[in-house]
Parts: C-alpha cells; structure tokens; sequence
C-alpha cells in the first residue's frame, strides 16, 4: 500500500479515538476533568491550591452555678436567701463564702449580717461533714450592738455553707483561736447545726 494512502485512515482513527475519549469524560485530555471537588462542605476548584475550611466557632459557656446566700432583712430581723450566679471552682464552698462577705447585690434592701471588713482567713470541710471555718478578728471587734447580731452573723455563715450536701454543721474559729462565744449569744465552743427558724419563709 502507498504511504499516503494508508496515512489518511490512521489520521481519522486518531481523530475519532481523541474526540470519544473527550467526550466520555474519561480524563485523558490534560485539561479534561470534573468542574469541581467537594472537600467537606468546601467546593474547590482545580488550581485552587490550598484551601482552608473554616471550623465553626465554639460558644464559650461560663460554667457557673447557683448558690444561695444570707443577709439580714432588717425590717423582719430574719435571714433572707440570695440566689447568686458565681464560677464553679473546686472549692465551691470557699467562693461562696467569699460572695457572702462581700455583701448582697447592689440595690438590694437586705444589709449582710457579718460585722464590716470581716475576713475568711482559711476554710475546711472534713470528711465527716463538719466545715471548719476561720474568721479574722474583725468578726468579733465590728460586730454589731443588739440583742441578737451575733446569732444573725453566725447563722448568716452557717445557713449559707449548709446548702453543700457535705456540709453538715460549721465550726467558727476566730483569729485560728477556738471561743466559746462572741457576745454572750451562741455557744461556739460546738460546731452548729443548720438553723432554719431564723429564715424568712
């Protein structure tokens, strides 16, 4: 056969074999290929080169707890719960404690029964449940005049750290020192018991 006639049929076979391999979508052409690829919920397009998908943002949630504290409703002479957010610690007892000493909320017509610039100078809860508190001096010099202020202030404490499951009676100490009272008022020689008639129901 001549050269040039068998050329032509080759010429056309190659023709036809490159244009069905294109149509077909089967990848050979160097340009062929599919429009895109999903990576995740991404699209990306050939030649993109890196693409970073974006992570969605996390919500930070303050990890807080509600606990309740007792102040003095003057009016009544009575103990007044105050529900109160604050961060759940490992020492929970402590912080709240903390809260208690720094007073009721702004606006609130309740006053705190713990004498001014009162000071938690350590607290420890034992394994039996008795809650070893330690208060500095100023518990005893500030402590208000009245026939029932230190029952108040020592009951606003104890009321307040009995609301812990782990907590079943509060020893005070005064300066690290054991007293047998503040005022004449409550014997706190013995630890005390959770005292319910002195709230307002």
């Amino acid at each position: 056969m001549n050269a040039s006639n068998w050329k032509v049929p080759v010429l056309i076979g190659v023709v036809l074999l490159v244009v069905g391999l294109v149509s077909t979508g089967c990848g050979w052409w160097p340009f062929a290929g599919p429009a895109s690829e999903k990576v995740g919920e991404v699209e990306v397009e050939p030649g993109m080169g890196e693409v970073i998908i974006a992570e969605p943002e996390s919500v930070q949630v303050d990890d807080v707890v509600t606990v309740e504290l007792f102040f003095l409703d003057e009016e009544s002479g009575k103990l007044v719960g105050e529900k109160r957010e604050i961060r759940r610690v490992t020492g929970i007892a402590r912080e709240t404690l903390q809260e208690l000493l720094r007073g009721p909320a702004p606006g609130s017509r309740l006053t705190s029964a713990i004498p001014a610039d009162t000071v938690l100078l350590d607290l420890n809860i034992r394994s039996d449940g008795r809650c070893i508190v330690d208060l500095s001096r100023e518990f005893r010099s500030n402590l208000a005049k009245g026939p029932h202020a230190e029952t108040l202030a020592v009951y606003a404490l104890v009321n307040t750290l009995t609301q812990f499951p782990t907590v079943k009676e509060v020893q005070l100490l005064i300066n690290q020192q054991q007293v047998e009272t503040v005022a004449g008022q409550v014997d706190l020689s013995q630890p005390l018991l959770r005292e319910v008639s002195l709230i307002q129901h």
